[in-house]
């Protein structure tokens, strides 16, 4: 049976541009903030994500690490 974590994680990529809802990709990663988790260590989620604070990211990086995150089977919103 698998566990899910009643709060969400909320992966915050600041620094990049936006225009409205558009995004400029690749972004250059500037911070990343984990929120909401309970029985999970946060390096267990940042260890998934695949980057770091200053790696220029894609939209497919962002999609990627949003999956893995939701794979590890604590969540149930990513």
């Amino acid at each position: 049976m698998k566990r899910h974590v009643l709060g969400t994680t909320l992966i915050l990529l600041a620094g990049f541009s936006m225009v409205g809802w558009a995004v400029q990709y690749p972004v250059t990663v500037s911070g990343i903030d984990i929120e909401g988790t309970v029985e999970i260590k946060s390096k267990d989620v940042l260890d998934v994500i695949g980057f770091e604070v200053g790696d220029e990211v894609s939209e497919s990086d962002l999609r990627a690490a949003s999956q893995a995150v939701f794979d590890l089977g604590w969540f149930s919103e990513v």
